[in-house]
């Protein structure tokens, strides 16, 4: 019996109740709680060592258990199928996020390889223009430098004529 309710006496009045129904209520009830307590301790023997197995009094409680494993179980599986679900949803929005942003990515390249293009054939008809411009002022040099050496032959000439005179 347990120490709660061992040695609980109550006092005889004229109108109370029969003492020895309160008494035989008070053992049944410490019974109760002793065996509740000792499925307990099963339970709590049986889960820290299952190897054991679980004791006949504890049945009822492995019963209970096991109902209750089995409810949270089914919540388990019915999170994970939600989770699944979810997990499933956001894939899908990341990858049409992802297909959003590459086309956006290749059109925004598309562009800039175009301005590229034009960028290099404005540059390619620049330097044309400079090499064209480079050459013909390298022809007016050299033709420049042609008449200059053709004029100092021609003082050297006349230079020789005054100061040789008979070599003419």
């Amino acid at each position: 019996m347990s120490d709660r309710a061992e040695g609980r006496r109550f006092g005889s009045v004229r109108r109370g109740y029969d003492p020895a129904q309160v008494d035989a209520f008070l053992v049944a009830i410490a019974t109760s709680i002793e065996a509740l307590e000792t499925e307990l301790q099963e339970a709590r023997d049986f889960v820290e060592d299952p190897a054991q197995g679980p004791q006949p009094a504890a049945e009822g409680s492995t019963r209970r258990i096991a109902r209750i494993v089995e409810a949270g179980e089914r919540g388990i599986e019915q999170l994970l199928a939600e989770a699944q679900g979810e997990a499933a949803t956001i894939v899908a929005e990341a990858k049409a996020e992802a297909d959003r942003a590459t086309s956006d990515a290749q059109r925004v390249a598309k562009r800039a390889v175009g301005e590229a293009r034009t960028f290099l054939d404005q540059v390619e008809e620049d330097a044309k223009a400079m090499v064209s411009g480079a050459d013909e002022r390298r022809r007016r040099m050299i033709d420049e430098v042609r008449t200059m050496q053709e004029r100092l032959v021609n003082v050297a000439q006349a230079l020789e004529l005054v100061f040789d005179p008979e070599a003419s």
